[in-house]
């Protein structure tokens, strides 16, 4: 694992910084939604000026987005783990998985995110066609300090890194390379964001088996539809 004292100090201060702030924003959503939390609350729990803030965000929503990004990456590398390194089903599941802890954990940031997706469509499109980095290898190691190897695992978005895995699904033959992988990813999309609205007036709830077996649902429909165009 890379050192993090090997990176100048300079980043490393930038890094604590929006990660600080992130974090501020993150604790407070706990108790309101961001369109409440204004910017000097986040920057008096920081202590630091408004100032600093917008050099590191240029509005509140793009906390939103940085979160995605810190949040494929950790979500990636434990679906990597669970999925023993190979691309494919086995890492969507996993990832969807992780997912649910996450969002069982802080399910009121998982409902920004919505709001995010439905508000501003434009930007979260950019934000899934974009490559460009967002998350520095300072960030990535303050952030996730026991992630043996989280520096190599790739920047994305969850849509990137599903069409990732269904590609490597095709090429391992775990599916038929007839299916659509655009229509299969927006189908994930669907299970990954409707299902926890289904089930937020449940109690209790499992939000890690509903996710299994509507993905195996996908997965089995997929298959049986794959079967009959062979027909």
């Amino acid at each position: 694992m890379s050192n993090i004292n090997g990176i100048p100090l300079r980043e490393r201060k930038q890094a604590r910084t929006r990660l600080a702030l992130l974090d501020a924003a993150i604790e407070q959503m706990r108790e309101k939604a961001l369109a409440d939390i204004t910017v000097e609350e986040i920057c008096q729990e920081v202590e630091v000026s408004k100032g600093t803030f917008f050099r590191y965000f240029a509005r509140k929503a793009d906390l939103i987005l940085y979160h995605i990004r810190l949040w494929s990456i950790e979500v990636m590398w434990h679906a990597t783990k669970a999925a023993g390194g190979s691309p494919g089903l086995a890492m969507i599941e996993a990832l969807f998985d992780w997912t649910a802890a996450v969002i069982e954990d802080h399910p009121r940031l998982f409902a920004e995110l919505i709001a995010f997706r439905a508000f501003e469509p434009q930007e979260f499109t950019k934000l899934v066609r974009d490559d460009k980095i967002m998350v520095s290898q300072a960030e990535r190691l303050l952030r996730f300090p026991d992630l043996d190897g989280i520096e190599s695992i790739p920047e994305g978005t969850f849509h990137s890194i599903f069409r990732h895995n269904l590609q490597a699904a095709v090429v391992n033959g775990e599916f038929p390379a007839s299916i659509d992988i655009d229509d299969v990813v927006l189908s994930l999309a669907c299970i990954f964001y409707g299902v926890p609205l289904m089930l937020a007036d449940r109690t209790p709830k499992n939000l890690q088996a509903e996710y299994s077996h509507q993905v195996r649902l996908l997965w089995t429909g997929l298959r049986v539809s794959a079967g009959e165009r062979t027909k």
